[in-house]
């Protein structure tokens, strides 16, 4: 008998987007990994989301990417924001568009 310990899905999420950010840039990885998952949370903001599985592992790919955790706090605060300005911000973060972008947005939450 064996006794074999599967890894949680989310672990293995986490690795592959780590092994895809090496292999091909955090722009590609973020947008691979994040861009279902950030449609997903922008229904769920706007009250649409029913257990959606792609939410599944958000939290952990949050942790993970800070640059995914804001653009879905940017989602939630601006309502207004498509879902292509969602996915640049966490993919584009460092730019200075999307970064003047963000800081614009936050100041909004107060």
């Amino acid at each position: 008998m064996t006794n074999i310990i599967e890894k949680p899905k989310t672990n293995t999420l986490i690795e592959e987007y780590r092994q895809q950010a090496l292999a091909y840039g955090h722009e590609k990885a973020i947008r691979t990994f994040a861009t279902p998952m950030l449609q997903a949370w922008e229904k769920a903001c706007e009250g649409y989301a029913d257990e959606d599985t792609e939410l599944e592992g958000f939290a952990e790919l949050m942790s993970e990417v800070f640059n995914v955790r804001d653009a879905a706090i940017a989602a939630a605060i601006n309502p207004r924001f498509k879902i292509g300005t969602i996915i640049n911000l966490a993919a584009k973060a460092h730019t200075p568009y999307y970064k003047r972008l963000l800081s614009k947005t936050l100041p909004l939450s107060k």
